[in-house]
């Protein structure tokens, strides 16, 4: 649903404006109070074996984008969240490459992502900017990789959340088989925590893109670095 809202008290947001909401409800068992007040917390999960960082993740994505996610459960009453994000009247148009203009980079990327649909993006949007790819859907196979392809890398894609260690750890392995690889962090974190997890001082040196991303935000990071073809 898309909703106009005023810049008043009742207002879920602070700026007036167009807004685009999402509701999506079960039926299932609901949330107790004691655990509904933590579900956003990193690491919280109440399954034995879960990692405890997708709401965490959601969150962060939500609020980066200027939106709000609520949450309304009761035991025994079933489950309603809520997101809200700022409308776009208009998206950007991106500007069409065919095939005979791609130009290639010379380079090589490692792209360490475990989700599958955001490594098909990555591939896709490095692949047309005319990189080499490499790929890693964890953190023990990227090590590996950097280790193995040490004189051939230009380029790193972090993710932060992985199934086996997370970006944070595997961040200062990098730099130290590779002090001068460049490094791009693409997380839902924001870009203070994700600079706090991985213990850059200064978030400023971190280069980082926030999740979800688009081809252009990838370009511009990457041409004070690279020659870049398609200009």
């Amino acid at each position: 649903n898309r909703n106009t809202v005023g810049a008043n008290n009742d207002s879920p947001l602070h700026a007036a404006g167009n807004y685009v909401s999402l509701t999506v409800k079960d039926d299932g068992s609901g949330i107790e109070q004691t655990i509904k007040d933590r579900i956003f917390e990193p690491f919280f999960t109440t399954k034995f074996q879960g990692r405890g960082l997708g709401l965490a993740a959601v969150y962060g994505i939500i609020r980066n984008h200027n939106g709000q996610i609520s949450v309304d459960s009761e035991p025994g009453k079933g489950t309603e969240v809520r997101i809200v994000l700022p409308a776009v009247d208009d998206a950007p148009k991106q500007k069409h490459i065919s095939e005979h203009q791609e130009k290639k980079t010379g380079k090589t990327i490692l792209i360490i992502e475990d989700n599958k649909m955001n490594m098909l993006l990555a591939e896709k949007i490095f692949g047309k900017l005319g990189f080499h790819v490499l790929k890693a859907e964890d953190g023990t196979k990227a090590i590996e990789i950097v280790k193995k392809y040490q004189d051939t890398i230009d380029l790193i894609y972090l993710d932060m959340i992985l199934p086996d260690m997370g970006g944070e750890a595997i961040y200062p392995i990098i730099v130290h088989e590779r002090p001068a690889v460049k490094i791009i962090v693409c997380s839902g974190y924001s870009l203070q925590e994700a600079a706090e997890k991985i213990g850059v001082t200064e978030s400023d040196s971190l280069e980082y893109i926030p999740k979800p991303t688009t081809p252009s935000l990838f370009k511009e990071k990457l041409k004070k670095w690279f020659v870049m073809g398609n200009e």
